[in-house]
């Protein structure tokens, strides 16, 4: 996978999960801020709200990730998206044959 491939996002549904071979892969999540800005010149105030991004990992060859939306069967999104940092070579494990394993 090239550089910035977006691997899976956050929210959606996880039906694999995927071992590092070569590369590195970074770990997001989405954070929200508000922010109050003056929105007319009698001074009211309005409050906005934004997402960011903010990494919470890197992760490198031999590690992995995405097994939590197949460990929980009640709560199968995704908590976060993985984006590769650079190309990367990933072994992904269906959640049929993790279910088999584990």
């Amino acid at each position: 996978m090239n550089q910035d491939h977006v691997v899976f996002k956050g929210g959606e549904k996880g039906d694999k999960f995927f071992l590092i071979i070569h590369g590195e892969v970074r770990i997001e999540v989405d954070k929200y801020v508000s922010t109050s800005v003056q929105s007319s010149p009698l001074g009211q105030k309005k409050n906005l709200r934004r997402s960011m991004s903010m990494d919470i990992g890197h992760l490198g060859p031999g590690k992995y990730f995405g097994e939590m939306a197949l460990v929980d069967k009640e709560h199968t999104e995704r908590s976060a998206t993985a984006v590769c940092n650079k190309h990367s070579i990933l072994l992904s494990v269906s959640g049929e044959v993790f279910h088999k394993i584990f």
